[in-house]
């Protein structure tokens, strides 16, 4: 059966969520967390100039010293280096 015409894309359930942590990647925005649950997070870049925009779900995984990350275009992000904005 194919997918519903009424399910909500991420987009659509992201779009005004606040960020709950950052890693900023320049002086204009960065790579934004918008939902963690332990295994999955959802993130998305934000510049000002463009704003919010490819929001996605990833896996977190740990490495080898238990420090844990999720992968973005083929890029490690630790979740210690984000600075949080909210609880």
């Amino acid at each position: 059966m194919s997918k519903s015409l009424f399910a909500q894309t991420l987009s659509d359930k992201y779009a005004d969520t606040e960020p709950m942590a950052v890693f900023p990647l320049n002086n204009f925005g960065g790579l934004e967390i918008l939902y963690f649950d332990g295994e999955i997070i959802v993130s998305s870049f934000n510049f000002s100039d463009v704003g919010r925009y490819g929001i996605r779900k990833s896996r977190v995984h740990a490495d080898e010293n238990g420090k844990s990350f999720f992968r973005r275009y083929g890029v490690k992000y630790y979740l210690e280096d984000f600075m949080k904005v909210r609880i």
